[in-house]
């Protein structure tokens, strides 16, 4: 649903409750089979927009446009857009379509909320490997693993300010492997992406063999353990690169985090 759907052609109540109710009804299915994300922050936006337009008479849209399906949504994102009717008719109709539509994404996005405090509840992360070099050497990228339906999952990430000024920070990852082998150090050496030129290490083409090398020895490797089988894309991976995050911000001041 566009965000600014409330003041888009017709004006009409029964219109818009139709729109409503299939957008709750197509989202409320993707949450059945816990496609959590984009859901939520869609679900997030519009329920506070709705209120938005209760409360001053203004619809909530984005300065930017998420990058990926789970980007964190700032204050700072968000433009507030004041509505200009046309008569008094027309302001009752709005305020009626957003009381009803408030209600309406408010139920579901309790739904949504519950949803991730119990997939959020399954996912833990342990530091395995070079913690010390974490916490010595402030690193903000690494490796990342777990076991999911017999196959074993290995991920690279790197941490990256987006936004100096908000301290905006997002975990960029890239799968390295996915199958049947679990010797996590071969895997890492074999198919590491510190070698190669990609969002994770734009400037690798200009990096010598043994600052490689020394990345590979030296990154921090973290085993995930998951207790339910969620799907991995718009569920699990999503939680999970929030949860590598806040156990790294907890070990470092992220002041000190090197994730340039």
């Amino acid at each position: 649903m566009q965000l600014d759907w409330i003041i888009q052609d017709p004006i009409d109540f029964e219109h818009k409750q139709y729109l409503i109710l299939d957008y709750v009804k197509k989202t409320g299915d993707k949450l059945e089979k816990f496609e959590l994300y984009p859901a939520f922050q869609e679900l997030t936006l519009l329920y506070t927009s709705a209120q938005r337009v209760l409360d001053h008479g203004q619809f909530i849209t984005l300065k930017r446009e998420p990058q990926d399906i789970d980007d964190e949504i700032l204050l700072t994102d968000l433009i507030y857009n004041t509505i200009r009717t046309k008569d008094d008719e027309e302001s009752q109709e709005i305020l009626r379509i957003a009381e009803f539509a408030r209600d309406r994404f408010k139920d579901l996005f309790m739904v949504a909320k519950s949803l991730w405090s119990i997939i959020n509840e399954s996912i833990s992360v342990n530091s395995v490997g070079n913690k010390d070099i974490l916490i010595n050497k402030k690193r903000g990228d690494g490796i990342f693993y777990f076991k999911y339906e017999n196959n074993f999952y290995v991920y690279q990430f790197k941490i990256t300010t987006l936004t100096k000024s908000t301290l905006e920070n997002k975990c960029y990852t890239e799968i390295i492997y996915s199958g049947s082998n679990s010797n996590i150090s071969e895997i890492i050496y074999q198919n590491n992406l510190y070698k190669k030129s990609n969002k994770l290490n734009p400037d690798a083409d200009s990096w010598d063999e043994d600052y490689r090398h020394e990345l590979i020895e030296e990154a921090p490797i973290y085993e995930i353990s998951i207790n339910q089988n969620f799907p991995i894309e718009g569920c699990l991976l999503s939680l999970i690169k929030r949860k590598v995050m806040n156990y790294i911000f907890q070990s470092i001041k992220f002041k000190d985090l090197k994730i340039n």
